[in-house]
């Protein structure tokens, strides 16, 4: 049955701890997907332009903790099933899913991303692990068909890899924080399927976790906010120069598990029962909150009701299932007491 949201934020798979999760643009509805890390399930729902939510099927067995899941093409989830070191493909049908490959994973995945690095048209696969200092990359050769993993070496517990080409010279990057060097890297993307790895930051505070990228400040160049578990946010501005001036956005309590930037320049950071809004003002920052679940991580920043004003979703990775608070957040949010 749907639901209807009666107010601007939204609850759905109450009980879950989601490890990971998507959003799958499809049609006229958005899509969400969930890795449902203590019950061994893969969830879709469909998100309608009036907000109205429904199961997109029954959940569906994947075996033993899956942690992350990413769009392969509009109609294909790729699941890590990290307990079973497991990779899927899950096909969204009108109304069902279905699992179409499988493959062992060369370790077991903590998370993964997407994308096109070598500019063939075929969708790449890169994978992080649970407890490793490398990231593996499975080259796309059509429909689900993947090479034999390629690895590039990282620091100890390179999770969350993030897309994005930080270079502009039109290929597809890899940007991460790990968890145990406190190191931000970057891996760039090469001709001939190749990346060179750059150290370009190193937190000052504990474990560092998602890191997001977007025009913090509003001067036309991209840049990085890393989520410190313990310890202030770090925001790395890119300057004129190619280098990284650092500012920080202090926590309310320990520290920040996730982080999103909005089209504005507006930070999100999720912290344990709360998402913190931040906006630079003069020699600081502005702040407000929202509510949100046990350890708000990840996040994704989006239209989801695709009325031209963006959302937030919110996967409460510790309890509390997935969120969507829906904009305008700034407005929305409670300023800090």
């Amino acid at each position: 049955m749907a639901q209807t949201a009666v107010t601007d934020r939204v609850r759905i798979a109450k009980a879950d701890d989601p490890w990971g999760g998507t959003l799958l643009p499809r049609e006229d509805d958005t899509y969400v997907a969930a890795a449902l890390h203590r019950r061994n399930l893969l969830g879709v729902w469909k998100i309608a332009p009036d907000r109205q939510i429904a199961p997109h099927g029954p959940e569906k067995e994947t075996g033993y903790h899956p942690d992350s899941v990413a769009a392969w093409d509009a109609n294909t989830l790729v699941v890590a099933v990290e307990g079973a070191g497991l990779i899927q493909f899950w096909h969204i049908a009108a109304s069902d899913m279905q699992k179409t490959a499988e493959l062992r994973s060369a370790f077991p995945v903590r998370d993964l991303v997407t994308g096109d690095f070598d500019g063939d048209g075929h969708t790449d696969l890169v994978t992080a692990p649970y407890n490793g200092d490398q990231l593996a990359v499975y080259w796309g050769e059509g429909d689900t068909r993947l090479s034999a993993p390629m690895f590039i070496p990282a620091g100890r517990s390179p999770w969350h890899p993030v897309v994005h080409d930080w270079d502009g010279d039109g290929r597809p990057d890899l940007l991460w924080a790990e968890l145990d060097t406190g190191a931000v890297k970057l891996a760039r993307s090469e001709a001939g399927r190749a990346f060179e790895v750059v150290e370009l930051h190193r937190v000052s505070g504990t474990t560092p976790r998602h890191i997001a990228v977007g025009d913090v400040n509003r001067d036309g160049r991209e840049d990085i906010v890393v989520a410190v578990e313990v310890g202030a946010a770090e925001v790395l501005l890119a300057t004129g120069e190619g280098g990284l001036q650092v500012e920080k956005i202090p926590p309310q309590s320990l520290g920040y598990v996730a982080a999103g930037v909005m089209q504005d320049g507006t930070v999100v950071l999720g912290e344990d029962e709360q998402l913190l809004l931040a906006r630079r003002s003069g020699a600081g920052w502005e702040m407000r909150r929202l509510p949100a679940g046990s350890l708000p991580t990840p996040l994704r920043v989006a239209d989801i009701d695709r009325d031209g004003i963006e959302d937030v979703l919110v996967f409460n990775s510790a309890g509390g299932g997935i969120d969507i608070q829906f904009g305008p957040l700034w407005e929305r949010a409670k300023p800090l007491e």
